[in-house]
């Protein structure tokens, strides 16, 4: 064991094979050795060669040939120690692992229920090693009340041999109250004659990737709704250029018509109408460009007073009598900052939605309106608005009203509660963006049962709203010469009857090259020029810029169903003369154009 003869070893003391800090301790051992008459301790020998290694000494006293002596056994305990290393450094690694991966550990004794619970265990859930007790129904007791049936049965499943392994997810109590979402696994043991005696297993808390889970789940689904919103502002474009040459066609020839009836003419009733209806649809588009954010509010001081009466009046044409409408607005009400149209479709919603709450029944739609001032102290709780003046609008039904989760989500783009086929669920998407979008808030408040209230703030305004003046009648022309520019020949059509209506000469053409070239053959020959903006090859604004290369005092008009605000900005620094929207009213065309060939 120490690598010497027996005679080298009986010339040597123990202090010689003793390690220097053992060999300091021999004289305390001895002491030990003769007032016990025994003892048993650990030491490190030096080998022949030098090496060291783990010595277990056993000494005893005795009496030898009538001598008193001690006789010490050693045994080399090497094995024994490395192998007690490395099962330490195995339960350090795997205590760390666990810690690291919050695994906990437990083992079940199927025959007392007693529970071995692992330190990182009951760490999981916030407890200490003295404040759990080796007992089964620590976990029962703890596990949540609608996840217990479920854990007990896949316990069964494994226990009768259904399954091969536990394996099953559940919610835990933590300390705190809260509730822990664990991952269990486990594994049955069985005794010679087939019968359950211990399960091993772990637990791991997957709380936090259960977290980042429905994190990443309401991340895509907020960016599932950008991108549609992003289709939705980008097709909105598209949309209004076409639905508005639609327009121009439909209300241009109805004014023409409408000018050829007179004072009493029930046709001329009907064509008024028609008109009517073109200006809702071309403020229709309107809020589908302000809710693609592709066209600012125009805000003006409104009086809502006008904004509601006109609001009821155009839904009496679709509900039923048995609503009533209740308005309560008192005649000092400040007038809001604000674009007049989109007010109307916000109220318009507001009021569709509360008569889809009646439910096809009778009942009540009122609205209410107060001025508020909301002081810099109060701004935080007056739903985010900044300080200043407000008018306070509420819509309110007594319809079915709703629960608390429709109501957190009733304005998100594209959620509704009515069937497929029955609503985009944009509706009120549209009113929190225009509410917002004017620097007001919107908050609602509803029960099951108890009807709605939706409640906007709106800024005041400063000023008065300008009453509404007669137009002039315009001036008319005197057969100076105007170029129409559109590839839509329906467009040119129309356009061309209303100005040849008002003494323009008209020439009109749907081919960008065509116009260049006749004003290059006679600069001077056009008084203004109206182009449309989106044409095949080109746009208005190329046109217009090439044109008035050739003819420097060419007054040219971009004329477009969808204009974008830099495309405005655009035209402003290239000296073009204005921009007019499509559909194009007759008055606004006959008020315009003579401005515009006056500058010629």
């Amino acid at each position: 064991m120490h690598g010497y003869t027996p005679e080298e070893l009986l010339r040597l003391r123990v202090t010689d094979l003793d390690v220097p800090e053992d060999a300091a301790r021999v004289p305390e051992r001895m002491r030990e050795l003769l007032a016990r008459g025994e003892a048993r301790f650990a030491v490190h020998h030096r080998r022949k060669d030098g090496s060291v290694f783990p010595v277990e000494v056993s000494a005893k006293l005795g009496v030898v040939g009538g001598r008193r002596c001690a006789v010490s056994f050693n045994r080399d305990v090497s094995v024994e120690v490395q192998t007690k290393q490395v099962l330490q450094e195995g339960r350090l690694r795997l205590s760390m692992a666990a810690k690291a991966g919050n695994i906990g550990f437990w083992d079940w004794d199927l025959q007392t229920n007693a529970v071995y619970y692992s330190p990182e265990w009951k760490a999981q859930i916030g407890h200490a090693e003295d404040e759990v007790s080796p007992h089964y129904r620590e976990w029962e007791s703890r596990v949540h009340p609608e996840d217990l049936p479920g854990a007990l049965a896949a316990v069964r499943a494994h226990l009768d041999g259904q399954t091969l392994g536990l394996d099953f997810e559940f919610r835990l109590r933590h300390k705190d109250g809260s509730y822990r979402h664990i991952h269990a696994r486990g594994q049955l043991s069985r005794d010679l004659a087939g019968r359950p005696i211990r399960m091993l297993g772990c637990h791991v808390d997957i709380t936090a990737a259960r977290q980042a889970a429905a994190h990443r789940a309401e991340f895509d689904r907020r960016v599932e709704q950008m991108q549609r919103l992003e289709a939705i502002g980008t097709l909105s474009g598209g949309i209004a250029h076409d639905f508005n040459n639609i327009l121009t066609v439909i209300s241009g020839h109805t004014q023409l018509a409408l000018g050829q009836t007179s004072a009493g003419d029930d046709l001329r009733d009907s064509l008024t109408e028609i008109v009517k209806a073109s200006d809702r649809a071309r403020m229709l588009v309107r809020q589908i460009l302000t809710f693609g954010r592709r066209q600012d509010p125009q805000r003006t001081p409104v009086r809502l007073q006008d904004v509601v009466a006109e609001a009821i009046s155009f839904l009496r044409a679709t509900i039923p009598a048995a609503v009533c409408f209740h308005v309560d607005l008192p005649e000092d009400l400040p007038p809001v900052l604000g674009d007049p149209t989109q007010l109307h479709q916000v109220l318009v919603n507001l009021a569709t939605n509360s008569w889809h709450a009646l439910d096809g029944r009778g009942g009540n739609i009122c609205f209410q309106a107060a001025g508020i001032r909301v002081a810099p102290g109060d701004a935080g709780r007056a739903l985010g608005v900044a300080a200043g003046s407000y008018v306070c609008l509420t819509v309110e039904d007594d319809g079915r009203g709703m629960d608390e989760a429709t109501r957190s989500r009733i304005f998100e783009p594209f959620f509704t509660t009515k069937p497929v086929g029955q609503g985009t669920g944009l509706g009120l998407s549209v009113v929190h963006g225009t509410v917002q979008s004017h620097g007001g808030s919107i908050a609602v408040t509803s029960q099951p049962g108890h009807g709605t209230a939706v409640r906007m703030l709106l800024p005041a305004a400063t000023t008065a709203p300008q009453r509404n003046r007669p137009r002039p009648e315009p001036a008319r022309g005197h057969g100076q010469r105007v170029l129409l520019v559109d590839d839509e020949p329906e467009i040119l059509k129309v356009v061309g009857r209303l100005l040849q209506a008002h003494g323009y000469q008209v020439t009109a053409t749907s081919q960008a090259r065509e116009a260049r070239q006749m004003v290059a053959a006679d600069p001077g020959r056009f008084a203004m020029v109206l182009t449309d903006h989106e044409m095949p090859g080109t746009t208005g604004l190329e046109l217009a810029v090439a044109l008035r290369a050739l003819a420097p005092a060419l007054q040219v008009v971009l004329c477009s169903g969808y204009l974008r605000p830099e495309v405005v900005a655009a035209a402003a620094c290239h000296g073009i003369a204005g921009v007019l929207a499509k559909p194009v009213e007759i008055d606004e065309l006959a008020n315009l154009v003579p401005l515009y060939v006056a500058g010629a």
